[in-house]
């Protein structure tokens, strides 16, 4: 969906952001230091918690933002 740098003039870290669909849950042993929670919610409910900084990583937010508008503009085609 996007593609760029994380910090431009900071850093060099460049960063890819893919929408998959049709995904499957699957349990796979984490890292001794790695807590991890899956959390399924509604574009409604990821919104509201960005407004509510329940969410406050910028990449999430962004991730959450675009597929959001990708989404949308792929069903307005179709109707």
């Amino acid at each position: 969906m996007f593609e760029g740098y994380l910090v431009p003039g900071y850093g060099n870290e460049y960063m890819y952001f893919f929408l998959a669909l049709d995904l499957v849950p699957a349990q796979l042993p984490a890292d001794e230091d790695e807590y991890i929670q899956v959390l399924t919610a509604s574009f409604d409910d990821a919104c509201r918690m960005i407004r509510e900084k329940k969410i406050v990583d910028v990449k999430t937010a962004l991730g959450i933002q675009m597929a959001r508008d990708y989404l949308e503009n792929v069903n307005a085609r179709e109707e």
